[in-house]
């Protein structure tokens, strides 16, 4: 069986079979992915902590569902198709704060740009997740992800055409 760190990293990579509009997977292959052995009594008890690890990952279940291959009902967890699973560090502490790490010196700028570029990562990642109308959160991520995405670039060209014209005006200057 994997170790408790493990199960996050391992769970993550679920994907499940889409019936009905959901992603539907089974506490038993779940289990399975855990290496969890065969006996009844440990998978039940594993199952059990199973639960939170799942719906952190933003599963909901478990409760008794029909999957394909299957016969009669299974125990499992479902989701909407295109939600994005929470990275495994999800709910750990952040090492160092950062305004602790960087305080006002030089490394701002360099601290800010690399916050700026993990912003953009993840404002494509929202973009690229197919729009589902049916689920509002999503839609309302993307439409904010969108209006920020269009907001920054007109920004940056405000600022170059700023640039460009006082460079402009600087030369005009020097030349007179």
């Amino acid at each position: 069986m994997l170790e408790l760190d493990q199960w996050n990293s391992a769970l993550s990579s679920i994907t499940g079979t889409l019936v009905r509009g959901t992603e539907r997977v089974s506490t038993a292959h779940c289990l399975d992915l855990l290496e969890v052995g065969p006996d009844p009594v440990l998978r039940q008890r594993v199952a059990k902590r199973l639960v939170s690890h799942m719906r952190g990952l933003l599963w909901s279940g478990p409760r008794g569902m029909r999957t394909p291959g299957t016969s009669g009902t299974v125990q499992g967890y479902w989701r909407r198709p295109g939600q994005l699973p929470r990275p495994h560090t999800a709910g750990m502490p952040v090492a160092g704060e950062f305004c602790d790490d960087v305080g006002l010196s030089d490394e701002l700028p360099a601290a800010l740009e690399q916050v700026t570029r993990q912003g953009l990562k993840k404002l494509s990642q929202i973009l690229r997740v197919p729009l589902d109308p049916t689920d509002g959160n999503l839609v309302r991520s993307q439409v904010t992800a969108a209006g920020i995405a269009i907001n920054s670039q007109l920004k940056a060209d405000e600022q170059r055409l700023r640039t460009k014209h006082w460079r402009r005006i600087c030369t005009t200057v020097e030349s007179d």
